[in-house]
């Protein structure tokens, strides 16, 4: 059955009205940042090389936390190598973080869930109340609800954005957002990032 002319408009009005809806309030839901606060350690979470590492920077030189912790990812380099934890730790070196502060956790992280799980456990070892994670924007969603699903209110994650992370458009942005909402359902995500 064919909807008469003012349904058809009225049901075009509505989808247009949620489409932009959508659009403002993705984004909006995609990219919680919290209150900076004093935490044990800086974490540099893998990917957006070099911004994560100089958000890293900037916080260590402001006062916020003693150490800055990185992980490994064998993906991010040729035949196992990690490129991208050796080139955060040249960044961050080059921003003029002493490099006796800057610790590689140990392990290896694919993927958000192992890399907040070692985080977890070395936050938890060390004791430490909190630790400040810093992530690309649209990235931060997963990484909370991640972390809060896994390991709940203690010890807590303060997620940063990196502010000159690249934005890669609606595409990755949709992606995120189903990886955000399988995280906050608590089911692993089939690939990540």
């Amino acid at each position: 059955m064919l909807l008469p002319a003012r349904g058809a408009l009225a049901l075009g009005v509505a989808v247009a009205l949620l489409g932009v809806a959508a659009y403002v309030a993705v984004p909006w839901w995609l990219t919680p940042e919290d209150r900076v606060e004093r935490c044990a350690a800086v974490v540099v979470l893998n990917g957006d090389s070099p911004w994560r590492a100089d958000e890293a920077a900037r916080l260590y030189q402001a006062g916020v936390a003693p150490e800055i912790w990185l992980t490994i990812d064998p993906r991010s380099g040729s035949m196992g190598s990690d490129s991208g934890t050796t080139s955060n730790i040249r960044q961050l070196v080059a921003r003029s973080v002493p490099r006796d502060v800057i610790h590689v956790l140990q392990g290896t992280a694919v993927g958000t869930r192992a890399e907040l799980s070692i985080v977890r456990g070395e936050t938890m070892r060390r004791a430490a109340h909190c630790v400040i994670a810093v992530t690309s924007p649209v990235h931060a969603r997963r990484v909370r609800v991640t972390w809060r699903h896994d390991a709940g209110e203690t010890p807590r994650l303060v997620v940063r954005h990196a502010p000159n992370a690249s934005y890669a458009g609606w595409k990755s942005e949709a992606r995120e957002l189903v990886l955000s909402v399988r995280a906050l359902l608590g089911f692993p995500a089939v690939s990540e990032f």
